[in-house]
């Protein structure tokens, strides 16, 4: 085919010509010109630029020539994609004035090199009108020094994005800066209203929110994207806001990427009425600045280690991984819990416990060691934008999880439970001054082995309501320390399960200096049976355990007949609480009867109906449970608690207990029977 032939197999050949590469005129982006290309692709596949309205056009790796190169704008129509959204506009500046002007106006462009490279801008020119003020105050001063060039540059900026931004620049005018009516704006406009740097007001319960948290907080925000697809049921209609807050890792304080949505509405929407709005626009700003910062500065000081109580909403890890595929991470599902009750705050031992969880701090943002002590110095706009949770573990619950900033509260502890502890005053007082002297660090008489023996256990044996659990309960509230409670459905079901969660609860007892509590703890103390494997793997585990174990841990039982033996040598104090006689089961009633906050008629302080009820055969969580019931009797009434409530409770109580021994297998009445024998021999 001869070169003048034209090829009309290839529908783009025809406006392909030779390209005459010249030396550019003029310097680069020094004339005040856009240019405007198309990209397309040949029959072969390869990507061309062509200029539009032209039949001159040149691949993506030529150089520009003479017609291009002097332009301070270059406008690049990209083609059409096929989900029919409209195709993406590219606007490549190469003044050097524009540049400058951006880089001085711009947060996003401060960093660029404007000497090496051109500003690229995908979509619609959001950043020139984000910062238009600025860019025109650039141009007076420009303008008043003189630099036409300059000014006549900016000026060619601002007015190419005017023109294309001219129908939403109205709506923005209309009903934003109407000064009778409130901010508002359609959805698709939305834009206009969030700059990139903003602090952006989440409100609580947000559906958006990548959290969905109770509590409102701020983020800052990075970028605001949306599907341009004309499909509103498509995944990405929505807006999506990217952004940052501050987080704790247990180490360091630092940035977190942080996600929310704007759902579609129709017509116009007041910003005040969405859940997510630029602060700026917030009616209430002043307020809630000083809110954040106050809340952000309490974030901070809970950073380390903190026994403390939390009242409110929680999101809670579940005890179980959730399996993912090979060369994922398994993670834990969170849920949704009221809780009113001790947790410890611990950023650094919950990212070792769960690491699948612990926020990641990105490193191109400014951080804050907290060996440097740079925490304490953040500006307030760093403080608004803190978590509003910090991480750590419910004492309750058995889990770890978050808790909110403003639910956190100071342990109120109980000073009157030990002294009211009814036991002989001698075990009282040993108990009291081996725990308050025993700590892991101080602790250097162990075994032969180093780390083995360092721990110290309590035995509390003896009948059902007697206050072995109470014991463990009042000491840790005397000496003011955590108590964690082990049971089995938190420890697991395999014994390699079962060996993985008392490791990690030791460990996190010898963290915090807590005292463990295992109640009922016969299953892991009977005797071993050549019968039952599993059972001896069980015990076995425990007692390989309590070798290394370092803390306080008191073990409950009542069924000290059945212990395997080699639990004796483990055992540094044992005791015996006696079934309650008479005059213990009057001075249980009358501390009861006697908590503050229980209103409670003339005729409950009758020394004998006192004296009648000490005489009934009660233990002592019997006794609570009858002076709880008969408070709800009389609360339901709307009166005091009198005799006649406790006296209903009580038969209710003692109807439940003949019933019970009635429906019980005759060889368990037996044993019943048998037991009590035992007990008065």
């Amino acid at each position: 085919m001869d070169r003048g032939e034209e090829d009309l197999s290839n529908p783009i050949r025809p406006y392909l010509a030779p390209l005459q590469l010249r030396q550019p005129s003029h310097d680069i982006g020094s004339v005040c010109e856009i240019r405007h290309y198309e990209r397309l692709k040949n029959a072969k596949g390869e990507t061309l630029l062509l200029r539009a309205g032209s039949n001159r056009a040149r691949s993506l790796q030529t150089p520009r020539d003479d017609w291009s190169s002097h332009a301070a704008l270059i406008q690049i129509k990209e083609p059409k994609p096929r989900d029919d959204k409209d195709p993406e506009i590219t606007l490549e500046i190469q003044s050097p004035h524009m540049k400058l002007a951006m880089k001085t106006c711009i947060p996003q462009f401060q960093s660029i090199d404007i000497d090496q490279k051109s500003i690229v801008l995908q979509g619609e020119p959001q950043c020139i009108f984000h910062y238009r003020h600025e860019l025109i105050d650039y141009h007076q001063k420009c303008a008043e020094n003189n630099d036409k060039d300059a000014a006549d540059h900016v000026r060619f900026l601002l007015d190419h994005m005017f023109k294309q931004l001219a129908s939403e620049v109205l709506h923005f005018h209309q009903h934003m800066e109407n000064p009778v009516l409130q901010p508002a704006l359609g959805y698709f406009n939305l834009w206009m209203a969030f700059t990139p740097g903003d602090l952006i007001y989440v409100g609580s319960g947000c559906a958006g929110s990548a959290s969905s948290e109770p509590a409102d907080y701020l983020f800052k925000l990075q970028s605001m994207t949306r599907c341009r697809c004309p499909k509103t049921w498509c995944p990405n209609y929505s807006w999506e806001l990217t952004g940052y807050h501050i987080d704790y890792n247990g180490e360091d304080f630092g940035h977190v990427y942080h996600y929310t949505k704007i759902q579609p509405y129709e017509g116009l929407k007041a910003l005040q009425d969405l859940t997510v709005i630029p602060l700026k626009f917030h009616p209430d700003n002043a307020v809630l600045k000083e809110k954040f910062i106050t809340r952000g500065k309490t974030f901070v000081g809970l950073s380390g280690e903190h026994f403390k109580h939390c009242k409110g909403v929680a999101r809670l890890l579940k005890g179980t991984r959730t399996k993912t595929f090979l060369g994922e991470d398994d993670y834990f599902d969170t849920r949704l819990t009221h809780i009113n009750s001790r947790v410890f705050i611990d950023g650094k031992t919950f990212s070792e416990a769960r690491p699948t969880h612990q926020p990641t701090i990105v490193s191109s943002e400014k951080s804050f060691r907290t060996e440097l002590r740079q925490h304490l110095e953040m500006k307030d706009e760093e403080y608004m934008i803190c978590d509003d949770k910090v991480a750590g573990y419910s004492l309750q619950h058995h889990k770890w999880g978050w808790f909110g900033v403003n639910t956190i509260q100071e342990v109120e502890f109980d000073d009157d439970a030990f002294s009211c502890l009814i036991i002989q005053p001698k075990f009282k007082d040993m108990m009291l001054s081996l725990v308050k002297s025993h700590t892991a660090e101080t602790n250097d008489f162990d075994d032969f082995i180093k780390g083995k023996g360092k721990g110290l256990i309590f035995l509390l044996h003896g009948d059902p309501g007697t206050g072995k659990t109470l014991t463990a309960e009042s000491i840790a509230d005397y000496v003011r320390r955590p108590l964690i409670r082990m049971d089995m459905s938190a420890l697991g079901s395999s014994p390699g399960e079962i060996e993985e969660s008392l490791t990690a609860t030791f460990e996190v007892a010898r963290k915090w200096n807590a005292i463990t509590l295992l109640d009922e703890a016969d299953v892991f103390l009977e005797q071993r049976r050549n019968s039952d494997l599993q059972r001896n793997h069980l015990v076995g585990t425990f007692l390989r355990s309590l070798e290394y174990f370092e803390g306080v841990m008191f073990l409950t039982t009542n069924r000290i007949q059945s212990f395997d033996r080699a639990f004796k040598s483990r055992i540094h104090l044992a005791i015996y609480y006696p079934k309650l006689d008479k005059s213990s089961r009057k001075e249980i009633w009358e501390l009861f009867l006697e908590r503050p906050g229980l209103e409670i008629e003339a005729d409950v302080r009758d020394s004998g109906f006192i004296e009648t009820m000490a005489g009934q055969n009660l233990n002592g969580r019997q006794i609570k449970n009858a002076v709880s019931l008969a408070r709800s009797f009389a609360v339901s009434q709307g009166r005091s608690l009198g005799q006649q409530h406790l006296e209903t409770a009580f038969a209710a109580m003692t109807s439940f207990e003949t019933d019970f021994i009635r429906d019980q297998p005759e060889e368990d009445n037996d044993s019943v029977n048998n037991n009590r024998k035992r007990q008065r021999t």
